[in-house]
């Protein structure tokens, strides 16, 4: 169930700007999921040891995927200087000189 909550909160990532980012989060909370029964298999561990570590897992990528999703993607690089921002700029340089 709470891989459908994942994939759909990747997907709702992806539509909010993140773009291939957004799978990364659920990418590599399935394969520390994966590793963590590995290493539980082979230290013979049982499962009321590490139901804690995998929710408490889940609950960070899920954390994420909603902070990812509440504040969208900032835009990288240099601000656009459109032309009315130009003309604001030269006109203010003018009065200043």
């Amino acid at each position: 169930m709470l891989l459908f909550i994942e994939i759909g909160l990747s997907y709702w990532a992806l539509k909010r700007g993140w773009g291939k980012f957004s799978i990364v989060p659920l990418v590599c909370g399935l394969s520390l999921g994966f590793t963590l029964g590995l290493v539980a298999n082979a230290l013979n561990l049982g499962v009321d040891a590490v139901i804690p570590l995998s929710l408490s897992m889940e609950g960070l990528l899920i954390m994420s995927l909603v902070a990812m999703i509440w504040f969208g993607k900032k835009p990288f690089g240099k601000p656009e200087l459109t032309d009315e921002k130009q003309r604001n700029w030269e006109a203010s340089c003018s009065s200043n000189a």
